[in-house]
């Protein structure tokens, strides 16, 4: 068993979601109704997501230390089949940040404890341009290491795990579900590298 696996059995151990109730919504994600006319006449409805009264965007970072390995976090995703995943560090883009690579430092530090020498930008994507006007922005950064504590939000459970980037790419070529941030990011990576 990998160290990545390892780490992922252990966090199964800790933050597997033992019970769902559903509850009243607390409005950190809404939708807004359209009715859309096309240029060709037609109309069609769409709803469009909102999250915590924005677009979602969000910024994922690809860390890699100077010894070329991936930080990865893992933590709780309650709808997923494990209801945890591994995947880089990110998280949305707050409303008060000027840009999406200020976003890319912070969560980056909050939810690792990591700075780094240098964050390039990688790419966006939509997120789901179905019902959303969310992007990913990919950065990748390099020569990260750990300079303090995970400041971590009360309801955030990350657990940091470094590995060689060969051990991912292992990892994804297993009969595995995981997120498409995870493989979004190998893919930047590998095209980089």
């Amino acid at each position: 068993m990998s160290k990545l696996e390892e780490k992922l059995k252990l966090a199964c151990g800790k933050y597997e979601c033992v019970k769902k109730e559903k509850c009243e919504n607390d409005n950190f994600i809404s939708s807004e109704n359209y009715r859309c006319t096309l240029r060709n006449g037609k109309v069609i409805e769409r709803n469009k997501i909102i999250k915590n009264g924005g677009n979602g965007d969000a910024s994922i970072i690809v860390p890699l230390t100077d010894n070329n390995e991936v930080i990865l976090t893992i933590q709780p995703r309650v709808f997923t089949d494990d209801t945890v995943e591994v995947s880089f560090p990110g998280g949305m883009v707050d409303k008060d940040e000027d840009n999406v690579l200020d976003a890319a430092k912070r969560e980056l530090l909050e939810e690792t404890g990591v700075e780094a020498k240098s964050i390039e930008k990688l790419g966006s994507i939509y997120v789901n341009s179905a019902n959303s006007s969310g992007k990913h922005y990919y950065f990748l950064a390099r020569g990260c290491k750990i300079v303090k504590e995970q400041d971590l939000d009360d309801d955030e459970f990350i657990d940091i795990v470094i590995v060689p980037i060969e051990e991912v790419l292992e990892y994804m070529k297993k009969d595995r579900t995981f997120p498409s941030t995870l493989f979004i990011g190998m893919s930047y990576l590998k095209g980089i590298l």
